[in-house]
C-alpha cells in the first residue's frame, strides 16, 4: 500500500531502476529517491462588485395647495325709506299784553366820598432767562470691517492601490530552440490626473466716512423788553341832579298768529337696478407634470476564471519498452477555456424632469341690486293763519331829566383831570434763535470689495514606465509551458477631491462717542409786575339814579293753534349679502428631487493564483524511510493544521492520502507522494 501511494500520479525513478540515461534525475545523490510529480493550478476565489445602474435622481411632484375661502358680495345695497311722521297741531289759549307795563321814576340822589388809589407806574412785563441746551454723549458701535469668509482649501486625498501588472507574459520553452524575447516599456498611470484648489483671498477696501459727532442745535439770546415814558391822568367826579316825567301809552290794533305756517313732507322713494358681475372662482395655478429619466440597457462580458491549461493522464506508450506501465505515462497538456459571465446594467441618459402646465382662473357670475337713485322727500308748504286784537302799547317810557352835568352827552357825572407820569413796555423782551452746526467725525473702516474665490489648478497624472518582456519569437519544437511572471506596482488613485471649507470671519466693530441734544435751549419768562403809585380822588359811590316802582301789564286771552312741522322717519334697510366660494392658491407646486443610488452586482470569480503542470525531478522519501514513526508524525501534523485524517495510526489509510493531497494543493506543493518539500512545509 505504501508502495502505491507512493507511484501514485507520478514516475518514480530510482538509481537502480534501468530507463534512458536521458531520463534521470540530473546531480542525483545515492542512497535519495527522486520522482516527476504534478501539481494542480491553484486557484483563488475573489469578488468584484459591478455597477449595473448609474446613480440617479427622480423628481416627485409635489402639488400646489389650494384653499377655499367664502366671500361676501352685497347682492342688494343698503338703504333706507322715509316715512312721514306728522306733525302734531296743538292749541292754546295764549295771554297778550293788553296794556304793556310799565315803571314810574322816583329820585334817589348820588352819594360822594374821596378815595385813594393805585394808578399804573410802570407797566407789568416779563424777563426772558435762557435755558441753556442740555447735551449728552452717547456711544454707538458701528461696523469697522464688514463680515467675510475665507475659504480654506480641503487638499484632494489619494489612497495608494497595489496591482498586478505583467512583467514577463506566459510563453513556452522549447527543448531545441528556445523562445525568444524581447523588452518593451510602458506607460502606466502611477497617479490619476487631479486638481488642486487654490483661494483667491477676499479683497477689502478702506472707506472714510462722516459720521455726527455732536447734533446740529441752537443758542438763544435774550433781547430785553424796551421801555418810553408817558403820561396819564386820573378823574375827579361831581354828580348832577335829575327829575322824573310819566310814561305816555296809546291803543293799537295788530295782527297776531293764530296758526303758524308749516310744511307737509311727501316721499319720494328710492329706485334700484339690477346689475351683475364676474367674481373670482378659482385663481389661476399650475400643476407640474414629471417627465421621467431616461434609460438604456448594456451589456458587459466580465471574466470569471481566466484560460489556462491543465495535465490528464493518456493511454500508455504501446512503444514503451518497460514492463512498469508507470513508466511509459503519457500526460497531456488540455487547454480550459476562459469562463465570463454577462451582466445587464442600466445607464442614464438623460435625467428626470418637470413641465408645467398653466390652469387658468376660473369664475363665476352673481346678481346684485344696486341702489340708483335714494329715497327723498318733498315738501309741500302750509301757510300760517292770523287773528286781529287791540292792545295799549308804551309810547313813551317814564324818564329822568338831568340837572347839572354834561346835558349833551347825557353824562350824569362831571370830571375833572389830574395828571402823573409811568413807563410805558414799547417792546416785550424776545428771544433770538442761533443756529449752532452740528459737529462730524471721520472713521474709516474696511468693506469687502471682492469675496474670497477659488481658483481650480489642474494637476497632470503621473506616470511611470515599466518594462516587460514579450515573446519575440515562439519555441517551435517541444512546447514547455513557462508561465507568465507579474510584477506589484503601487499607483495613487484619487479617493476624494480636493474642496474647500469655507470659514466665517466674524464682522469687526469699533465704538465711537458723539454728543446729543438731550433738551433743546429753552427760554423761562420771569414775570416782572407792574408798579403802582397812590393818588388821592373824588369818586362818585352812587350816581344819582332813579328807583324804577313797576306797574303791572293789564292781559287778555287768545287760542292760538300751532301745528308742528312735518318730520320725516329713516328707517334702515339692511343690505342684502350673499356668498360665493373662491379657491385661492395658497401653496405653489413644487418639485422634490429624490436621489436614486446607483445599483452594483457582485460576481464571483475564480483567479488562478498559480499555474499546476508537470515537475521538475523532486526528492521523496525511499520505501525504508516510510515507517510507522513517519507516517504517524505525518498524521499529527496534518491535524494540526486542521487537515481530517482519520485515526492516528501510522498507516497510510484513505483519510491521509486525501488530507495530504488536499494540504499539497492547497499550498502549491508536489502531489501524490511525501516529497521532501511536502515534509519541510509540515515541519518534519
Amino acid at each position: 500500500m505504501k508502495l502505491t501511494f507512493t507511484t501514485l500520479m507520478c514516475f518514480l525513478v530510482t538509481i537502480s531502476m534501468f530507463a534512458q540515461q536521458e531520463d534521470l534525475p540530473p546531480n542525483a545523490e545515492p542512497g535519495k529517491c527522486y520522482a516527476q510529480c504534478i501539481t494542480s493550478d491553484r486557484y483563488e476565489n475573489t469578488s468584484e462588485t459591478y455597477q449595473v445602474k448609474d446613480a440617479s435622481s427622480r423628481i416627485e411632484v409635489v402639488p400646489a395647495k389650494f384653499e377655499t375661502v367664502t366671500n361676501d358680495y352685497t347682492s342688494e345695497e343698503a338703504s333706507s325709506r322715509i316715512e312721514v311722521v306728522a306733525g302734531k297741531t296743538d292749541t292754546r289759549t295764549e295771554v297778550y299784553t293788553s296794556k304793556e307795563a310799565y315803571t314810574r321814576l322816583e329820585v334817589i340822589p348820588a352819594k360822594v366820598e374821596t378815595v385813594t388809589e393805585q394808578v399804573l407806574a410802570k407797566e407789568a412785563s416779563t424777563r426772558l432767562e435762557v435755558m441753556p441746551a442740555k447735551f449728552e454723549s452717547r456711544s454707538e458701535t458701528y461696523v469697522s470691517e464688514e463680515a467675510s469668509s475665507r475659504l480654506e482649501v480641503m487638499p484632494a486625498k489619494f489612497e495608494t492601490v497595489t496591482e498586478q501588472v505583467i512583467a514577463k507574459e506566459a510563453s513556452t520553452r522549447l527543448e531545441v530552440m528556445p523562445a525568444t524575447f524581447e523588452t518593451v516599456t510602458e506607460q502606466v498611470v502611477a497617479k490619476e490626473a487631479s486638481s488642486r484648489l487654490e483661494i483667491v483671498p477676499a479683497a477689502y477696501e478702506t472707506v472714510t466716512e462722516q459720521v455726527l459727532a455732536k447734533e446740529a442745535s441752537t443758542r438763544l439770546e435774550v433781547i430785553p423788553a424796551k421801555y418810553e415814558s408817558a403820561s396819564g391822568e386820573v378823574f375827579t367826579e361831581t354828580p348832577c341832579n335829575l327829575t322824573v316825567s310819566a310814561a305816555k301809552f296809546e291803543t293799537v290794533t295788530e295782527q297776531v298768529l293764530v296758526k303758524e305756517a308749516s310744511t307737509r313732507l311727501e316721499v319720494v322713494p328710492a329706485q334700484y337696478e339690477t346689475v351683475t358681475e364676474q367674481v373670482l372662482a378659482k385663481e389661476a395655478s399650475s400643476r407640474l407634470e414629471v417627465v421621467p429619466a431616461k434609460y438604456e440597457t448594456q451589456t458587459e462580458q466580465v471574466l470569471i476564471s481566466p484560460a489556462t491549461t491543465r495535465w490528464e493522464r493518456g493511454k500508455a506508450d504501446p512503444q514503451c519498452l518497460s514492463s512498469n506501465p508507470e513508466d511509459c505515462m503519457v500526460m497531456c497538456l488540455v487547454d480550459v477555456p476562459a469562463q465570463y459571465n454577462t451582466i445587464t446594467k442600466q445607464v442614464l441618459v438623460s435625467g428626470a424632469s418637470t413641465k408645467e402646465v398653466a390652469i387658468p382662473a376660473e369664475y363665476k357670475t352673481v346678481s346684485r341690486r344696486v341702489l340708483k337713485a335714494p329715497a327723498t322727500v318733498k315738501e309741500v308748504a302750509i301757510p300760517a293763519e292770523y287773528g286781529t286784537i287791540t292792545r295799549q302799547v308804551l309810547k313813551s317810557s317814564a324818564a329822568a331829566n338831568q340837572v347839572g352835568g354834561n346835558a349833551e352827552s347825557g353824562d350824569c357825572i362831571t370830571s375833572s383831570a389830574k395828571s402823573y407820569s409811568f413807563q410805558r413796555l414799547v417792546s416785550p423782551a424776545s428771544v433770538k434763535e442761533v443756529a449752532i452746526p452740528a459737529e462730524y467725525s471721520t472713521i474709516s473702516r474696511r468693506v469687502l470689495k471682492a469675496p474670497a474665490s477659488v481658483k481650480e489648478v489642474a494637476i497632470p497624472a503621473e506616470y511611470s514606465t515599466v518594462s516587460r518582456q514579450v515573446v519575440k519569437a515562439p519555441a517551435s519544437v517541444k512546447e514547455v509551458a513557462i508561465p507568465a511572471e507579474y510584477k506589484t506596482i503601487s499607483r495613487q488613485i484619487l479617493k476624494t477631491p480636493a474642496t474647500t471649507k469655507e470659514i466665517a470671519i466674524p464682522e469687526k466693530t469699533a465704538s465711537r462717542s458723539y454728543t446729543v441734544v438731550a433738551a433743546p435751549a429753552s427760554v423761562k419768562e420771569v414775570a416782572i409786575p407792574a408798579e403802582y403809585k397812590t393818588v388821592s380822588v373824588q369818586k362818585v359811590t352812587a350816581p344819582p339814579s332813579t328807583r324804577e316802582v313797576p306797574v303791572e301789564a293789564k292781559t287778555a286771552s287768545r287760542t292760538v293753534s300751532t301745528r308742528a312741522a312735518d318730520t320725516t322717519k329713516e328707517i334702515a334697510i339692511a343690505a342684502k349679502t350673499g356668498t360665493y366660494s373662491t379657491t385661492v392658491l395658497k401653496s405653489s407646486a413644487s418639485t422634490k428631487e429624490v436621489q436614486i443610488e446607483p445599483e452594483f452586482r457582485t460576481v464571483n470569480k475564480r483567479v488562478l493564483a498559480s499555474v499546476g503542470g508537470r515537475t521538475g525531478w523532486v526528492e521523496v522519501l525511499c520505501d525504508k524511510d516510510i515507517t510507522y514513526n513517519k507516517i504517524r508524525a505525518v498524521q499529527q501534523a496534518l491535524k494540526a493544521k486542521g487537515y481530517k485524517v482519520g485515526s492516528i495510526d501510522g498507516i497510510m489509510g484513505a483519510g491521509t492520502k486525501a488530507a495530504l493531497t488536499k494540504y499539497q494543493k492547497d499550498n502549491g506543493l508536489p502531489e501524490g507522494n511525501l516529497n521532501i518539500e511536502t515534509l519541510k512545509s509540515l515541519g518534519l
